[in-house]
């Protein structure tokens, strides 16, 4: 036979699952308001190539749940042990790395959002501009949305609730306005405001109720090195003028890999960061 828990286990097994599973909805929600706001008002070929944009922005989000099996029990032992130090290494580890990844892939983004909207073709050319300001909105949500785990093993899971509600607030109300005036644009702005918002509310939420400060100015390097190999490519683009071949964006791709890894490199990684990197190199040289 199955073990009963008993009825104030089971009580606050609800109390603490239940926002859980409605989060969870809501975030459905949010991502899915902007196109039946825009089926009202654009084409469906127009809805096509924002939907593709969506997709490839989000790309963004999965960096972020790479590190969520690692870190929530990491941050749960820490806060059992009422370690404020160690939650706030960390949340910044983690934030850093997916910093890393994720301003790799907005630079590329950037730089070569046409030709890659280009491979599914001529039609979804027109959605490079959309396609930035999404990748900017995820990168947002990403790196902030790792203190969502620091609410959640806090036991405030209804925070993150109404801070997901707040985006569905926003995305709609925003979208409502935005659409009819810029259209593909105007929901792109209006992704870009709500979880600029939110980020900006769980920082603030973070620091006030959990007192954890966990960004230093080590989360500033990657943007920094983002910024310049994306700059250098940028030159190097307009110096060569159209491209001599058709994918000649792919090698310029790898010149910004490239110019990012060294950019990055030369500002120095943290030592728990370069330690963790020289192990995963050594083991992939070393597995069969």
């Amino acid at each position: 036979a199955f073990a009963r828990p008993e009825g104030g286990a089971l009580r606050t097994m609800a109390a603490f699952s239940t926002p859980l599973g409605l989060h969870d909805f809501v975030q459905f929600l949010s991502q899915k308001v902007e196109l039946f706001v825009l089926a009202a008002f654009v084409t469906p070929a127009e809805l096509g190539v924002y939907a593709l944009a969506s997709e490839l922005a989000v790309v963004i989000k999965k960096f972020r749940q790479i590190f969520d099996p690692i870190l929530i029990p990491m941050m749960s032992e820490a806060h059992e042990l009422q370690d404020k130090a160690r939650q706030e290494a960390h949340i910044a580890r983690v934030v850093r790395w997916v910093l890393v990844l994720g301003v790799f892939y907005l630079g590329a983004m950037a730089l070569f959002s046409r030709p890659v909207l280009g491979l599914f073709g001529a039609a979804f050319v027109g959605g490079a501009g959309v396609l930035v300001l999404l990748c900017v909105a995820q990168l947002l949500n990403s790196a902030t949305g790792l203190l969502d785990t620091a609410m959640l093993v806090s036991g405030r899971p209804r925070i993150n609730l109404q801070n997901m509600s707040l985006v569905l607030v926003a995305q709609t109300g925003l979208n409502l306005w935005l659409v009819p005036l810029w259209g593909l644009a105007g929901a792109a702005w209006a992704a870009l405001t709500a979880y600029g918002t939110v980020s900006a509310v769980r920082l603030g939420q973070t620091l006030w109720i959990l007192r954890l400060n966990p960004f230093d100015r080590s989360h500033l390097k990657p943007l920094a090195a983002g910024a310049a190999a994306a700059a250098a490519i940028a030159l190097l683009r307009r110096a060569l003028g159209p491209a001599p071949f058709p994918l000649a964006w792919v090698l310029l791709l790898a010149g910004f890999a490239a110019l990012y890894a060294l950019a990055l490199r030369g500002l120095g990684f943290a030592e728990e960061d370069a330690d963790l990197l020289k192990f995963w190199l050594t083991s992939q040289w070393s597995s069969p």
